[in-house]
């Protein structure tokens, strides 16, 4: 899961195991601002807390800044999904197509930063086999695009399992 700044978070009471910030194009700090400001810390604070709040047992990973093209060159998960905006000129298939799939051992479901995605990054996580999904035909804020996503997809895979 791309982003903190709420994004995340918000994420964390949804079930994610992980969060991996990315810095992209259009993100606003480097890595070393991100590092440097202790934002680290506080995000896995908060992480704890939304955690308590929602009755969880397990904290995720809050793990600590990549950039996009780092992040592409990790290990991949067994699915790995990029969240577009609508109007992006690269075709992307709804939340939906992935009904009657079988439920992967695990996903990465990337969200973009506000103002979504440049051409270059979908683009290039699109040849490394990153599947492209749309949430629809409205422009959601950045912090609700992974509560939006990761319900329709626990409402998916936990009636599959």
């Amino acid at each position: 899961m791309h982003g903190c700044r709420g994004v995340g978070l918000s994420a964390v009471m949804l079930g994610v195991a992980a969060i991996q910030p990315l810095v992209t194009r259009r993100t606003e700090l480097t890595i070393a601002a991100i590092l440097r400001g202790a934002r680290l810390d506080r995000w896995r604070r908060i992480a704890l807390a939304s955690v308590k709040q929602s009755g969880r047992a397990v904290l995720p990973e809050i793990r600590t800044p990549l950039t996009f093209e780092t992040y592409l060159d990790e290990p991949p998960a067994a699915m790995r999904l990029m969240l577009v905006e609508p109007g992006a000129e690269v075709e992307a298939h709804p939340l939906t197509v992935l009904r009657g799939q079988p439920v992967p051992s695990d996903a990465s479901i990337m969200v973009g930063p506000e103002g979504g995605w440049e051409e270059r990054e979908w683009s290039t996580a699109h040849a490394t086999g990153v599947q492209m999904i749309s949430l629809g035909h409205r422009t959601l804020r950045a912090d609700a695009v992974p509560i939006a996503a990761l319900s329709v997809l626990n409402f998916l895979w936990d009636g599959a399992s």
